[in-house]
């Protein structure tokens, strides 16, 4: 799990300095800001990042489900691009296993989705910096 909370995140976010951590495939889309989940459980959602992808900078956002630790942390989330060809929910893990490692998976352990986003489409360099970003989020004070 995380060692940063959801609140800690919805705090942070609107001003997180991207410039600070050199992304070559994730940007600021102008307006970082928070929001619920209509769905309900408490996901999280942090808005207002563009993502380059194989046809280019598309809209996209973060989400965060809490864990079931009842502490406010998290343990997975994923990307959602919001438009295009790509159009998906691309999951991973902050699941701690020792290493505080964030991991691709194919699909969310808590909520399966019919037809989740395979990363392989996305490239690598997006991969890598979606670790190095949700690495930020989850394991660092920022």
């Amino acid at each position: 799990m995380s060692t940063q909370t959801l609140s800690k995140l919805e705090r942070s976010w609107p001003t997180f300095d991207f410039e600070m951590y050199s992304f070559d495939t994730i940007r600021s889309g102008g307006n970082l800001k928070v929001s619920q989940s209509k769905s309900g459980g408490g996901m999280v959602l942090l808005q207002g990042i563009e993502v380059k992808g194989p046809d280019g900078w598309v809209d996209a956002h973060l989400s965060f489900p809490p864990d079931k630790s009842g502490t406010g942390t998290f343990a997975e989330g994923h990307l959602k691009i919001e438009g295009g060809k790509y159009l998906n929910q691309y999951f991973f893990s902050c699941d701690e296993n020792e290493t505080w490692e964030v991991e691709k998976l194919a699909n969310s352990p808590t909520v399966k989705t019919v037809n989740p986003g395979k990363w392989d489409l996305l490239g690598n360099p997006l991969w890598q910096d979606i670790d190095k970003l949700v690495t930020v989020l989850a394991y660092r004070a920022s």
